[in-house]
């Protein structure tokens, strides 16, 4: 339980360091697991909007922790349970 606590915890301070519309990309990709496709239809934007947005989200929080592996913070089984 406290493991899980601190993880949403740890999750919800990597998405406080991206916008609003990166924040939404973000979780709708890796946590609800929906497709870029399915975010571009229901937001109203092109596919290659979301995957713009979600490269941007994903560039903003490496660098604010100087995080220089590329596979960390874009894998999805990072974000799920």
């Amino acid at each position: 339980m406290a493991e899980r606590l601190a993880e949403q915890e740890f999750i919800e301070e990597l998405l406080s360091f991206i916008t609003e519309k990166q924040r939404i990309a973000m979780i709708r990709y890796y946590i609800d697991e929906e497709s870029h496709e399915e975010i571009a239809a229901d937001l109203g934007i092109s596919r290659q909007a979301v995957t713009d947005t979600i490269a941007k989200a994903i560039r903003r929080i490496r660098m604010r922790y100087g995080i220089t592996d590329k596979r960390i913070v874009s894998q999805r089984h990072l974000w799920r349970d």
